[in-house]
């Protein structure tokens, strides 16, 4: 019988897998989006804000993972109809399709209109030949596979009510836009105000509107559930409008679980063309003055710093949980280092982790700095270099990774750093931490105040495996010095 810390070693590697497998699926889905921004329009007073608010969505969008974002600005009808139909294509290969319009939107005989910038509106016959309708924006979204959403910021105080006039005594022109129609399951839409109010452009001086505002917010949140999300994002308006103005979203949703920001908070990788390298390598040989990641350096810092503590391996990890794992345990060394910079530019420091575990013949070398890169999005690097030595060195080639997860007890299911996992070759990989400062501000909290990591690897045969590395916090030096330097 299994027992003591070996029992519950295997209990946190199945936790482990369990997640990296949902994570894993998850990775796979492809998530497409449409985000459209009208605001300079041709016969009534122009909107600030829609062109910014698209833009400023949009990259949270990309930075939440979906892999195609296209950004349109100010659009007249014609134009936004062919958009609409690319988009379409687009949507019938996608998991997820969204579409998000910032603008002038309108309510005419309980069908809803998206306005483009070259609307005239003198007569609500004209409504049909020079807007567009939601129906028509939510048809091109219903080759989408799993969920469909149309996020309307178009409910703002519409100058075009006025001016309309109305053919019909029946017929009436709304002052918001009425209650959507939800054509099949997986379908939602989110307006900026409920059904028949206003919403706000924002208050002067203000470059953004509160709903594009709460939404970005919200979208660095990861694992937040879809319907969470908005609960918060309308939470998030009703505050910064003093109760002015109620979001509300509509839905038709099945009962699968749908997150905008993976719990990893990576984007789901785009696809390679076989034989396309991921990342620029340096040559794999290292020179005199290389690490075995790559990394120049010059030295090791004072041993002051060197702390030892515990690594565990389990190997074998089954999908479905069965076969329990096969758990050997080794030690992780942490340390400084002093990287070389040139130019005359004083070293940098790095936190090196040395872990090994002999029974394998499996050696990581995890290098955590500070990313002085302009052209990479990251606030901070790490670099892992895997060896194996030994008969079945083969067997333990490395061919992917996950994020690592920060925990405090050896048992916890960990949380996933914010980042991007990057594969330069096999057995040596590169994660790139967001520099969202939200993220940035929750990684420093993971990576300093955690008392152990982990981190799921495949190797080339498709065997799954965890290294879990004791930190050593509260008291391991290295860790703390780091993190004093970087501040």
């Amino acid at each position: 019988m299994i027992r003591g810390a070996r029992f519950r070693m295997i209990r946190a590697a199945i936790l482990l897998a369990t997640a990296l497998v949902v994570q894993s699926a998850a990775a796979e889905e492809r998530r497409v989006a449409l985000v459209i921004g009208n605001g300079q329009y041709a016969n009534v007073p122009r909107l600030d804000n829609p062109v910014r608010d698209g833009e400023l969505l949009a990259q949270a969008l990309r930075d939440a993972g979906f892999q195609d974002v296209q950004v349109e600005r100010n659009l007249d009808r014609e134009t936004l109809i062919t958009v609409l139909r690319r988009f379409e294509r687009q949507a019938d290969s996608a998991d997820w399709a969204l579409v998000y319009y910032a603008g002038h939107g309108i309510e005419v005989g309980g069908t809803n209109y998206l306005v483009p910038v070259d609307a005239r509106l003198r007569s609500d016959r004209d409504v049909d030949e020079e807007t567009v309708s939601l129906s028509q924006v939510q048809k091109r979204l219903e080759g989408a596979g799993k969920l469909r959403l149309v996020i309307l910021d178009a409910c703002r105080d519409n100058p075009f009510l006025a001016g309309i006039k109305r053919t019909l005594a029946t017929r009436s022109v709304g002052r918001g836009l009425a209650r959507p129609d939800l054509p099949q399951t997986g379908s939602l839409v989110a307006y900026s105000a409920a059904a028949g109010q206003t919403a706000s452009d924002g208050e002067e001086g203000q470059v953004n509107s509160p709903y594009v505002t709460a939404l970005v917010k919200h979208l660095a949140t990861p694992d937040v559930e879809v319907n969470l999300f908005f609960r918060r994002v309308r939470a998030e308006v009703l505050r910064t409008t003093h109760q002015r103005q109620e979001p509300a979203t509509y839905e038709s949703l099945p009962a699968d679980r749908f997150v905008f920001r993976l719990p990893s908070s990576v984007a789901p990788p785009s696809p390679q063309p076989s034989g396309t390298a991921v990342a620029a390598v340096p040559d794999d040989r290292p020179s005199s003055r290389q690490n075995a990641s790559g990394s120049d350096f010059s030295e090791t810092l004072a041993d002051g710093y060197s702390s030892t503590h515990r690594a565990l391996l389990a190997e074998g990890i089954a999908r479905d949980g069965g076969a329990a794992p096969r758990v050997r345990s080794g030690s992780v060394v942490w340390n400084l280092a002093s990287e070389a910079r040139g130019g005359g530019l004083p070293p940098e420091v790095a936190l090196v982790a040395t872990a090994t575990i002999p029974d394998a013949g499996l050696t990581l070398e995890m290098r955590l700095k500070r990313n002085l890169d302009a052209s990479r999005a990251a606030s901070h690097t790490v670099t892992l270099a895997f060896s194996a030595a030994g008969p079945d060195a083969a067997k333990r080639i490395v061919q992917d990774i996950g994020l690592l997860q920060a925990k405090n007890e050896v048992v916890e299911r960990g949380a996933p750093v914010s980042g991007l996992p990057v594969r330069v070759r096999d057995n040596l990989f590169r994660i790139e931490l967001s520099s969202v400062p939200g993220d940035v501000r929750r990684n420093e909290d993971l990576l300093f105040r955690r008392a152990w990591f982990d981190l799921a690897i495949r190797y080339t045969n498709g065997e799954q495996a965890a290294l879990t590395l004791a930190t050593g916090f509260p008291s391991g030096r290295a860790m703390n010095e780091a993190s004093a330097r970087w501040r």
